[in-house]
């Protein structure tokens, strides 16, 4: 089934996080996922050193997925949340 996703990247050389919405099912969230590492890898090969390199490999939580990419001097992490899983949170700063 289908299902919205806010996919978040961010990484160690990064000033925050770029967040993305995304539709499809949860082996397409996955194959997303690695598609992006793998982009990662190709404009950094030299710098490349480990990394998600198969869907098996793309870590499974409750609602949300992830995947990462290490080179010599930076990281990426790239996380897909469903949107109907996320919380709500108030004008304070609660967490509803």
């Amino acid at each position: 089934m289908k299902e919205s996703y806010i996919i978040a990247i961010g990484g160690s050389n990064a000033d925050g996080h770029n967040l993305y919405n995304y539709v499809g099912t949860e082996d397409e969230v996955k194959r997303l996922l690695l598609n992006l590492v793998k982009e990662s890898r190709e404009n950094d090969k030299e710098g490349y050193t480990h990394g998600t390199e198969t869907v098996d490999e793309i870590q499974s939580r409750p609602e949300e997925f992830y995947a990462y990419a290490s080179f010599y001097d930076y990281h990426i992490d790239y996380t897909a949340r469903k949107v109907s899983a996320m919380q709500w949170i108030d004008v304070e700063g609660k967490v509803a």
